[in-house]
């Protein structure tokens, strides 16, 4: 039973992630940077919005102990003024309803996340970025029965980070970066991390996009506090721009060590792309995620569309 209660926090979590964009920016407008510095390599100013809804089940054994469906909202604006790039996103709302059947429970979270990144073009080869971030959440179920009440309630995780993204040979990009992290739960001790961002793009004129990246987080132990997994995010990416028609390709895996041993969770995730992006004016984008569990206890599927105004 704990197992799966952790398996649920963790879907809270991991709402399927967006494409890769540590050392370059996707080359879909709706969508921000992971990596402040990758933004000085935007090709245009955006104004977006997205929707995403999707639905998935937890097993065991076979069975079906879980269900959940969940809805996400996001806003961004993009805008390059010289040399300086800023990216401000907001999530005003994602909500997850997971109907519990094996206790019958029930459970809303619900959560809303900001985030403002800052680049700097030094060169036509060197950016350099910082961003700020805060993430609020509120479960309104106590699964303390479960093992787990450290793993609920309203709380607050905020980051500051930064990070540099070099250009070679033209088309080729590497990125490091890290994020100070602070996670706050009501009724605990803060606790507090840092993660670690890294990633290698091919970006041609030709409209041609690849990444690999990987986000690594160190486990965190401290008294009276949350305890915080060690995980590792790793993605690569491939996009294709044909005149303005936008092909996009990803996987994900995102694993999880968990605390007092225990075997790695690992969830997978492939997501297709198809898109319109013009230099100026309206763009779209839908994309279809499938995500599993390494042992098959956890399934999802998430539909996504964004508009945006290139400008």
């Amino acid at each position: 039973m704990k197992t799966i209660f952790l398996i649920i926090f963790f879907c809270i979590v991991l709402s399927p992630q967006l494409f890769a964009q540590i050392s370059t920016p996707s080359l879909d407008t709706t969508k921000k940077s992971d990596l402040a510095a990758a933004a000085s390599w935007r090709f245009h100013s955006s104004l977006a919005i997205g929707y995403r809804s999707g639905s998935g089940k937890i097993k065991s054994s076979d069975t079906t102990v879980a269900e959940f469906d969940q809805t996400y909202t996001e806003a961004i604006l993009a805008h390059q003024l010289n040399g300086l790039t800023f990216e401000y996103g907001v999530n005003p709302e994602f909500k997850r309803n997971t109907e519990i059947i094996v206790s019958s429970e029930k459970q809303v979270t619900e959560t809303e996340q900001t985030q403002f990144n800052l680049a700097y073009r030094v060169n036509q080869n060197i950016s350099i970025g910082a961003s700020s971030r805060t993430w609020k959440f509120d479960d309104n179920t106590d699964t303390a029965s479960a093992g787990l009440k450290n793993e609920t309630g309203i709380g607050e995780e905020s980051g500051i980070g930064m990070g540099l993204s070099l250009r070679l040979l033209d088309i080729i990009f590497i990125a490091f970066g890290v994020e100070d992290l602070e996670h706050q739960v009501d009724g605990y001790q803060d606790n507090e991390w840092q993660d670690q961002y890294q990633g290698i793009s091919i970006l041609t004129d030709g409209g041609i996009r690849l990444e690999w990246s990987k986000i690594e987080s160190p486990e965190s132990e401290k008294t009276g506090a949350v305890y915080h997994n060690q995980s590792t995010d790793t993605k690569v990416t491939v996009e294709y721009l044909l005149d303005v028609w936008l092909l996009s390709y990803q996987t994900q895996s995102y694993v999880i060590k968990p605390q007092n041993g225990g075997r790695d969770i690992e969830y997978s995730y492939i997501t297709y792309g198809f898109g319109m992006t013009a230099d100026q004016g309206l763009s779209f984008n839908i994309s279809m995620t499938d995500g599993t569990e390494s042992e098959e206890e956890y399934e999802i599927k998430v539909y996504r569309i964004g508009l945006a105004y290139n400008y």
